[in-house]
């Protein structure tokens, strides 16, 4: 049986409140690297076991998906996910120019990998700082592929296996567009003890 990961409401609000912040600050970043009026909300959070995520994930729509390892106090790995049409039209806001195809391009590969290598560096930041820690983001990769093969792809390609998964829903702004798509993030299983751990102290519920 699935082990469900729960937390109380204020520590789901103190994550929602990182998972702003970090989001903010990439909205900055990502501002100032195109000089395109952009906004990223995390208008949703969710917590829900690996196994339970990829079978969730299941579905034949191919995915874009940027990872970056996690070194440091917090051990694991940071995805940022859309859909391959949705990573098209990110890249195209991004840089001006209208989508080449159904198929990246080493052009929108770089893109793509320099706005999840920004939205990782930020949302560690945030949770780093929140909870004073010290986290390393590594060089990001990006690979496309089913949702669930590229969730399973990740998990096999780290040393160690994560339990839970801490998922913000994302969306990317221009005006009017929309772009949706999904930050996981997917700590060890020491790394997640020790953010819950600390995440309790701050609402008083430590030892």
């Amino acid at each position: 049986m699935v082990r469900q990961l729960v937390l109380g409401e204020l520590e789901r609000d103190m994550l929602r409140e990182v998972g702003s912040i970090g989001a903010s600050h990439a909205t900055n970043s990502l501002a100032e690297m195109t000089n395109t009026k952009v906004s990223i909300e995390v208008p949703a959070l969710e917590i829900r076991p690996v196994e339970q995520l990829i079978s969730r994930e299941g579905g034949e729509e191919l995915v874009a998906g940027v990872y970056v390892e996690l070194e440091g106090d917090v051990r694991g790995v940071i995805v940022l996910m859309l859909d391959v049409a949705s990573a098209l039209e990110l890249v195209a806001q991004i840089t001006g120019a209208p989508p080449s195809g159904e198929e990246l391009t080493e052009m929108e590969v770089s893109v793509l990998q320099e706005v999840g290598n920004i939205m990782a560096s930020h949302f560690s930041n945030a949770l780093a700082d929140f909870l004073g820690l010290k986290i390393m983001p590594m060089p990001p990769a990006l690979a496309v592929d089913m949702a669930a093969a590229l969730l399973d792809f990740i998990m096999l390609e780290q040393a160690y296996k994560t339990r839970d998964a801490i998922l913000f829903k994302t969306r990317f702004i221009f005006q009017p567009r929309r772009i949706g798509g999904s930050i996981f993030l997917m700590p060890d299983p020491e790394s997640l003890d020790r953010i819950i751990a600390l995440l309790r102290e701050k609402v008083g519920m430590g030892a």
